[in-house]
């Protein structure tokens, strides 16, 4: 009953993850990409200038299509099942990424850049689930999921990478309960935004979750976004204890955000 919960709120949260694919050792994996033209232009939301602070009902769903509007496409978008494989090298777009894993230790190599875990204290035996490729204004990133070793992103706990290609730098991220990674440009203003979500409280409820806003700075780190005051953005939404005839309802707990959300 607990597994169920979980994922009735991750698909909730975010668009669900692609399904699984094997691959064998040491074959080079070539993705696909996409045909269509990647935009990423979307509806801005329209403002409301009264004061009312009475949280309308599905407001669950409305954040989520708020999120939707704003997300950035990848032009390759894969997931990954390891098996057996303990090394694999990913094709993606012009680039190589080179993944290695024993008992103890991981090696990550994108091109010919090595990425060192331990300076990010992330030291262990980790398996990679998921890697994309975003272009989108004269960036590349190279996105990849990654999960402790065994677990086969099943784990409550997961980790994502973003990769700079042109300046070479990396920015880490550890979540709780979360399974999807997604690129974003709120406002469609031409800025690299990423949502770092947090989980707090009992899943059976109530519980929150969390997402402070990152962007893509000039030096190719995502870095938390502030406001004129130097506040952080974020969202914080909690749910009450659930049952099947509550559904999932939510309400927002605090909010500084860069508009209105309704």
């Amino acid at each position: 009953m607990k597994s169920i919960l979980i994922f009735i709120v991750l698909s909730l949260i975010f668009t669900s993850c692609d399904k699984l694919s094997t691959s064998n050792t040491d074959i080079v994996l070539q993705d696909s990409i996409d045909k269509h033209e990647s935009d990423n232009e979307s509806m801005m939301m329209e403002e409301d200038d009264s004061d009312e602070d009475i949280i309308k009902p599905g407001i669950c769903g409305t954040i989520l299509q708020y999120f939707n509007n704003f997300q950035i496409k990848p032009v390759i978008d894969n997931s990954y099942n390891d098996g057996s494989d303990t090394t694999t090298i990913f094709k993606v777009g012009n680039h190589i990424v080179y993944w290695k894993y024993d008992d103890t230790t991981t090696t990550i190599k994108i091109d010919n850049q090595y990425l060192d875990f331990m300076a990010e204290n992330i030291e262990g035996s980790y398996s990679i689930g998921g890697i994309r490729l975003y272009s989108v204004y004269n960036k590349e990133i190279i996105a990849i999921e990654f999960y402790i070793n065994g677990c086969g992103g099943n784990c409550f706990e997961g980790n994502s990478l973003f990769y700079d290609v042109q300046n070479k730098t990396t920015s880490y991220f550890n979540y709780y309960a979360m399974n999807c990674f997604s690129l974003y440009d709120f406002g469609n203003n031409r800025t690299i935004n990423l949502l770092s979500p947090k989980f707090d409280g009992d899943y059976h409820g109530p519980f929150y979750e969390s997402y402070s806003l990152f962007t893509l700075n000039a030096d190719g780190l995502f870095k938390p976004q502030m406001d004129q005051s130097g506040k952080p953005y974020f969202i914080k939404i909690h749910y009450p204890e659930r049952s099947p005839e509550m559904g999932m309802q939510c309400t927002i707990e605090k909010m500084n955000w860069l508009e209105k959300i309704e």
